[in-house]
This record gives structure tokens, C-alpha cells and sequence, in this order.
């Protein structure tokens, strides 16, 4: 079986919101066997007609952010601090990437942040949220 891709717009998981509000929803995809990476899942919700959000293709105005609170030195100041990436920035997007649902636009998304970063991402539990717009995800802590 192959490797999923690092930042997709087709989860295996999909994010579902319990009612018709509008924002943005973070939850970690099951995992198949005991240490498989966690792969952060997410879905986006928002009015079509709203001056304040983003043009299409929305994915692109995502900004993920990554903070590993457990990460201190011993005075307990942070090792590494939070820092906002953009996944979809540099992304090839189709059309059917988003999804018009009863006056709201809805995407969804994968990203497996080990893949993503490679080497250069801490091996630590951390804690993400994702912005798009004006809207603001839930605290997602992910464990290792």
C-alpha cells in the first residue's frame, strides 16, 4: 500500500461539523495499527456570499499552527516556538476541491506533518490549530 500524501484535499478521514455553523474543524484520523504517524484531518465550512472570507480556492488561505507546549528547556522557557504554516500555498487545487452545501462553501483536508517536515520536525506530542479567514479551529493535541 502506498504512502499517503503529506498535505492532501481528499483525507481517508473525513471531518464531519454536528451542526450548520460556519469554521473550521480539527480531528486526528484513526489509526490503522499502533505506531502509525497521527495524521491531522480537517474540514472548513463558510459562507459563500461573505464579503470577510476568502476567494476560492479557500484551501490556500489555510495557515496551520503548530506548538509543542511540552517542549522547555530546564527554566522552562519553549525550545520551539509556535510557527504558522500555509500547506496549500503552493498546491495544485481542482475545482471540485470545494463543495457548495446550502449557501456555504466546504473543503476538506489531510496533513501529515512528519512527511511535511521530514527530519526537521520534533519527534514530541504538539498541539495545532488551523485559521482560515476569520475562523479559528478547535486545540488539537496530538500525542506521538
Amino acid at each position: 500500500m502506498s504512502q499517503p500524501e503529506a498535505v492532501t484535499t481528499r483525507p481517508l478521514h473525513r471531518v464531519r461539523f454536528p451542526d450548520a455553523t460556519a469554521g473550521v474543524r480539527l480531528e486526528l484520523a484513526p489509526r490503522r495499527h499502533a505506531g502509525e504517524r497521527p495524521i491531522v484531518c480537517g474540514a472548513f465550512r463558510v459562507a459563500r456570499k461573505d464579503a470577510n472570507e476568502p476567494p476560492a480556492p479557500r484551501h490556500k488561505s489555510i495557515v496551520l499552527v503548530i506548538d509543542f507546549p511540552t517542549a522547555v528547556d530546564k527554566h522552562r522557557r519553549a525550545i520551539a516556538p509556535p510557527f504558522p504554516f500555509t500547506p496549500f500555498e503552493s498546491k495544485v487545487l481542482l475545482a471540485d476541491d470545494e463543495v457548495d452545501s446550502a449557501g456555504h462553501v466546504e473543503g476538506s483536508f489531510g496533513v501529515d506533518v512528519w512527511e511535511l517536515f521530514g527530519d526537521d520536525f520534533p519527534r514530541a506530542p504538539f498541539t495545532i490549530f488551523a485559521v482560515l479567514g476569520l475562523h479559528a479551529s478547535n486545540l488539537l493535541d496530538v500525542p506521538l
